[in-house]
């Protein structure tokens, strides 16, 4: 298990303890995300190092329970964006 792996199982024992996922859909993790995100702005207008962290990894600890429960396989998916991001760049 890489250390991902056992980051993704944390946040889903967190998720779990809180009853998050329970009552978490796509359309309310999405929210949560938009939210996120308007907050690292915030901070990273702020040149607030510790905030922008903090922000950082609300917005990976949303991305990763959004990867978690579409089943999506994380080493798998980034490497085939990656290989497409690459030919897509090295193309121009």
């Amino acid at each position: 298990m890489t250390h991902i792996h056992e980051m993704i199982a944390y946040i889903n024992d967190v998720r779990h303890r809180l009853g998050w996922d329970l009552i978490d859909t796509n359309q309310s993790m999405m929210g949560y995300l938009e939210d996120e995100v308007k907050e690292l702005r915030i901070e990273i207008d702020r040149h607030h190092p510790q905030g922008i962290e903090d922000e950082l990894m609300d917005v990976l600890f949303v991305c990763l329970s959004l990867i978690h429960d579409n089943k999506i396989e994380l080493n798998t998916a980034l490497r085939r964006k990656l290989e497409a991001v690459v030919q897509k760049y090295e193309a121009r």
